[in-house]
């Protein structure tokens, strides 16, 4: 949707050659019987049942006529004629083919069987309607609809679409004919659009007209029903409004038609003698017919000579009917054509019969989607007996016109229902006048912008709303979005809050860290402090206080020292598997190496003090392989521990995600917890028991 409006149709596509006598039908006179039904019920079915009975008495059920059956009918224009018409004709049979009824009841096959029309039904215009107000984003409308049963109708299809959508009606307003409308009713609109359902007349037209000061500045979007009559024409108070309508075709040969007829050449057509009347508003021969005239044509009635033209095609307007009317004759003359065929190539006798199998046969042969081979077959009755076609967005303007003011109706998009949803609209908002030069904002709430989401107010219309921020970790990247959208684990909402991006990754590292540049510090300063007691015990390794303090075991204590520190460097920088499972294991079983040598020595100092004597029974516990005994099995205890731990359930690397908002914190998870704290219970009780040794009294301790 948007951008340039395409064109609707191809228009030399479309241009019709008028049929001639010859075309089809050969050697038959497709005779006719021509009625108006004046847009009265009661007047249409009086006419249906004097064409059925006879032209001189209306018998129901009864035909005066000695020939020229009737096998079809054609019309009406409006549903409201088209109705009483379609239900009188399905209880005869008799096909019915409309050109401008567009009540969505008639598409009901089981009650219309035999209604066909050359237009769609109302619902594909409301549903283009709301296709219109959700490209505007106009959220709030008000709507007047005719106090009539199309009124009420097409209101009824209105607001069954407008439930698809979070669009909510302000107001409904009803026109009568007889009153003018209530300006108090319409002072208080916050809606700036209002859409009319129900058919145009001129009473109705005038009493807008003098309503106008109380819908000035509001934009009018018209049905197609508007289209045919142009009586939205006049008036300024419909100036930049929208109108749909039905494609507008041009049928060649028919200007030229208009151009070169007058009532002179024709002098018994009454048909030719109203066209003229009401075109260049003359007398007619008739008084009753100029009485009648005179209260409807609002421009006085004058004596014309008969040599009046339609010149440059002023008074020739096509709002889309006229193809329609001749689709319409034409498909049921074609078809009558294809019957007569068939009916000729079968052998039926030509008796009292025949007219019923071309009664029945026409019902049969419309009900056929495309019939082959027929001029007209690109257009195709669907499975509800209409004709799908586009409709035309126009775009009505007033413009002076030298001393006058002339409405103008400019095409500025199309629908077209066959097309894929997205695809269905196409218009270019550019080419649209707008009251004021502005386009109309019909909303009741402000936008609510990417990073917020709609929180429908309490107690108000649906389509009232606050706009709210977007919950912690939630986004939301649309106009008037309904709800936010969860990040995924990894990302974080930015600061507006329309965009998810890459949370921080963080862990301890030798850059920027203050925790690490703490530990290499006292890394540096322990090393170098073994490293100088290291050297003190290997310059007097041979000295008599060295030798008594058990030299290997001090080596090894400082060895292992030296590699506990060492290990600092395993819990800096990025963790990974491996690393998470050799930081653990090594401190582990080092420093329990360290506490285990240092529980040695303290064992042997305590049976050093209890073997004094030469009868004392610790003496034979001296000896030089005591100690190592002693760290070799505490410490296996350890790694013991340590393989069962990484054979079952090692360590691993873990985002936390949760802890700090915006942050992915990589830390180790020790897997088996109660490996990690055996490791750290073993450590905390040999160290315990060391204490314990060193400072209670040996003598008593290990009293026998």
């Amino acid at each position: 949707m948007g951008g340039k409006a395409k064109k609707v149709v191809d228009m030399e596509l479309y241009k019709f050659p008028l049929m001639s006598d010859c075309d089809i039908l050969p050697n038959i006179t497709l005779g006719y019987h021509l009625y108006d039904s004046c847009g009265h019920e009661k007047k249409v079915i009086k006419d249906v049942l004097q064409i059925l009975s006879g032209h001189t008495v209306t018998a129901p059920n009864y035909s005066c006529m000695d020939h020229g059956t009737v096998v079809g009918f054609i019309g009406d224009l409006r549903s409201v004629t088209s109705l009483p018409m379609a239900q009188l004709l399905g209880m005869y049979g008799y096909t019915q083919l409309s050109y401008g009824a567009r009540d969505s009841s008639l598409s009901d096959r089981r009650l219309y069987p035999h209604f066909f029309r050359t237009v769609q039904g109302d619902e594909t215009q409301y549903v283009a309607v709301v296709k219109l107000l959700l490209y505007f984003q106009w959220n709030m409308v008000c709507i007047f609809a005719t106090n009539d049963d199309t009124g009420e109708r097409e209101l009824r299809l209105l607001r069954h679409e407008l439930k698809k959508t979070v669009i909510c009606i302000e107001k409904v307003v009803f026109i009568t004919q007889d009153k003018q409308l209530d300006a108090s009713v319409m002072e208080d609109l916050i809606a700036e659009v209002i859409i009319f359902c129900g058919t145009s007349n001129r009473l109705l037209n005038s009493i807008l007209d003098k309503s106008s000061l109380s819908i000035k500045n509001k934009t009018f979007i018209f049905p197609t029903s508007w289209s045919h009559d142009g009586i939205f024409l006049s008036g300024n108070q419909f100036n930049c409004s929208l109108i749909f309508s039905p494609v507008r075709y041009t049928l060649r040969g028919l200007q030229e038609i208009f151009l070169s007829v007058n009532p002179s050449q024709h002098t018994h057509d009454p048909i030719l003698e109203d066209l003229w009347i009401t075109t260049f508003y003359c007398f007619s021969g008739n008084k009753l017919k100029n009485f009648l005239l005179q209260d409807t044509i609002t421009v006085p009635l004058r004596n014309c000579n008969g040599e009046e033209r339609f010149s440059n095609g002023t008074h020739y307007y096509v709002d889309g009917s006229p193809y329609k009317v001749y689709m319409a004759v034409k498909m049921m003359a074609q078809t009558l054509d294809h019957i007569h065929k068939t009916v000729q190539t079968s052998g039926i006798n030509k008796d009292n019969n025949e007219f019923n199998v071309y009664k029945k046969k026409l019902r049969h042969y419309m009900r056929i989607p495309c019939i082959k081979g027929l001029e007209l077959s690109r257009f195709c009755f669907n499975h509800k007996g209409e004709i799908s076609e586009p409709l035309e967005i126009l775009n009505f303007i007033n413009k002076e016109i030298g001393d006058t003011v002339q409405g103008l109706a400019a095409s500025i998009g199309s629908f077209e229902e066959s097309l894929p949803p997205n695809q269905q609209l196409n218009i270019s908002p550019a080419d649209i006048i707008w009251i004021n030069n502005k386009t109309p904002y019909s909303r009741c709430s402000e936008k609510c912008s990417p990073g917020f989401r709609k929180a429908v107010k309490q107690g108000d219309y649906i389509c009232c709303y606050d706009c709210i921020s977007c919950s912690e970790g939630e986004i939301s990247n649309a106009t008037d979005a309904e709800n936010c959208q969860k990040c995924l684990p990894s990302d974080w909402p930015n600061e507006k809050r329309d965009k998810c991006i890459p949370k921080i990754i963080e862990f301890l590292s030798y850059g920027a860290d203050v925790v690490a540049y703490v530990f290499l510090l006292f890394y540096l300063i322990s090393s170098i402090a073994v490293v100088l007691i290291t050297g003190i015990f290997v310059f007097f390794r041979n000295t008599p206080v060295v030798r008594a303090n058990n030299r290997s075991l001090s080596f090894i204590i400082l060895i292992s020292l030296k590699l506990s520190f060492l290990s600092i460097f395993l819990f800096i920088g990025k963790p990974e598997d491996t690393t998470c499972m050799f930081r653990h294991i090594s401190f582990g079983i080092i420093f329990t190496v360290v506490l285990s040598s240092i529980l040695a020595k303290t064992i042997v100092v305590c049976i050093a003090f209890k073997a004094t004597t030469p009868d004392s029974s610790w003496r034979r516990w001296m000896g030089v392989r005591l100690p190592y005994s002693v760290v070799m099995i505490l410490s296996s205890i350890q790694v013991l521990n340590g393989i069962i731990w990484m054979s079952f359930s090692p360590p691993y690397q873990e985002l936390d995600m949760d802890s700090f908002p915006g942050k992915i914190i990589i830390q180790c998870n020790e897997g088996s917890k109660l490996s990690f704290y055996l490791m750290l219970g073993y450590m905390g009780f040999l160290a315990a028991l060391s204490f314990v040794l060193a400072f209670m009294d040996g003598p008593d301790l290990f009293e026998d």
